[in-house]
């Protein structure tokens, strides 16, 4: 009973520390962003960043939470991103992952956002991604392959990935 206890513990192990190698790996620059159906934030369509991607230059994504102090701090720099750029093809896209659709809607119109925003319901793409940090933010080309990360935000920020944006633009 005992070999059979440490057998299945050691299973558990090795798929527990695997899946986070998976995970961990699955947000990396070069590979295209998958596929999947995300809720407009204010608004019953759906979309997907892979679709939004193909119709832009550049596409800055940004996962966040209403609970999360550092979006917070992000989200009146990602406004002025997007008002400054979006006419040389940059469009901004934050993905809330609250646990309800409603306290994103709140959050947002607190924050005035302009960009758009989509909701993770299930957390599907934030698991597939394997995104741990708030905010994390991505840019894509027009093929949907993730050309930039960024985790975490302190002021200052915005300044990188907006250098980054630019240099992508070239």
């Amino acid at each position: 009973m005992k070999a059979l206890f440490k057998v299945v513990l050691a299973f558990g192990l090795a798929l527990f520390l695997f899946k986070d190698l998976v995970l961990a790996a699955a947000l990396e620059e070069g590979k295209t962003i998958p596929n999947l159906q995300l809720s407009v934030l204010r608004g019953k369509n759906q979309t997907s960043l892979l679709k939004i991607a193909q119709k832009h230059k550049l596409v800055l994504v940004d996962f966040w939470a209403s609970w999360c102090t550092p979006c917070k701090d992000a989200m009146p720099q990602l406004n002025n991103i997007y008002l400054r750029h979006k006419r040389k093809g940059v469009f901004v896209v934050g993905v809330n992952v609250d646990d309800t659709k409603k306290t994103g809607i709140d959050f947002a119109a607190k924050m005035k956002v302009k960009f758009q925003l989509l909701y993770d319901q299930d957390k599907h793409l934030v698991e597939k991604l394997g995104i741990e940090a708030m905010p994390t933010t991505i840019i894509l080309d027009h093929k949907g392959r993730i050309k930039y990360i960024h985790k975490g935000y302190r002021k200052g920020d915005e300044m990188k990935l907006e250098k980054q944006l630019l240099s992508l633009l070239k």
